[in-house]
C-alpha cells in the first residue's frame, strides 16, 4: 500500500512518495521487498501521490518479481487501498504498508499461517491499532488508536489475508479501514496473531535515523 502523501514525513515527501524516501541509501520500498519471503512472486502496488515515480522505479519487474501497479483513485482509507487492488488479488496474499521495515524472519513466520497478522508489544499502544485476543490466542478485534488501550499488543499492519476479507466491507462508509474489515473476518474465521520484535515504523523525519540504525544492527 503506497498511495499516501506521507504528510508527517515532510520535508522528505515534498518531492517524492514516502516509499521512495531513502533510508541507508536505498528507498524504503526496496528494503521492504528485500524482506519478503521467496514464495512471494508477484507485487501489486497501490499508488496515488506521485505514483508516476513509483511506476518508473519499479517498472514491470523488480527483484525478479512481476509488478502490477493499481491506483487508489479516492483517498478512502487503508481498506480502500486494498479494494483498489481487488481485481489483481487471488487466494492468499500479503498486505504491507510501504513505509514500515520488517525483519525477514517475521514475514516468513507470518507466511506460514493461513490468515494472520504480525504484532509487537509497544510502549505507546495508543498510537497504533491495538489488538484484543480470543481465548485461543487468535484475533478478536483491532481498535484504532484508543484513548485507553486494552492491551499493549499492536498491529504492525503486516498481514496475510485471502479474498474472503472483501466480504466485510461496511455498506455505508466515508473512510474504509482495513482493520475494521479484518476484525469482521476474525469474527467468522480464525486470524492468527504472530508476535515478533523485528519491526521499525517510519512515520516522522526523526525516524529515518532510527531506521538506519535498525538496518545496520541487522546487517542490512
Amino acid at each position: 500500500m503506497a498511495a499516501g502523501q506521507g504528510m508527517r514525513l515532510r520535508p522528505y515527501t515534498e518531492d517524492r512518495p514516502k516509499p521512495l524516501v531513502a533510508v541507508a541509501g536505498r528507498p524504503i520500498i526496496a528494503h521492504i521487498i528485500d524482506a519478503l519471503p521467496a514464495m512471494v512472486d508477484e507485487l501489486v502496488v497501490v499508488v496515488k501521490y506521485r505514483g508516476d515515480m513509483l511506476r518508473a522505479f519499479l517498472g514491470n519487474e523488480y527483484a525478479d518479481r512481476s509488478v502490477r501497479i493499481v491506483e487508489q483513485r479516492t483517498p478512502d482509507g487503508t481498506g480502500g487501498a486494498l479494494l483498489a487492488a481487488r481485481g489483481e488479488l487471488r487466494e492468499r496474499f500479503f498486505v504491507l504498508p510501504a513505509d514500515d521495515l520488517h525483519d525477514p524472519t517475521g514475514l516468513l513466520r507470518l507466511a506460514q499461517v493461513p490468515l494472520g497478522l504480525l504484532a509487537v508489544r509497544s510502549e505507546h499502544p495508543e498510537r497504533f491499532g491495538v489488538l484484543s485476543l480470543a481465548q485461543d490466542g487468535s484475533l478478536a478485534s483491532i481498535e484504532e488508536k484508543p484513548d485507553v488501550p486494552p492491551t499493549n499488543l499492536v498491529s504492525t499492519s503486516a498481514m496475510v489475508l485471502d479474498t474472503r476479507v472483501f466480504n466485510y466491507i461496511p455498506p455505508h462508509r466515508d473512510e474504509l479501514r482495513l482493520t475494521d474489515m479484518v476484525t469482521g473476518l476474525a469474527c467468522d474465521t480464525p486470524v492468527g496473531v504472530v508476535e515478533h520484535t523485528g519491526w521499525c515504523s517510519i512515520g516522522y523525519p526523526e525516524d529515518i535515523g532510527v531506521a538506519e540504525r535498525w538496518l545496520s544492527d541487522r546487517g542490512r
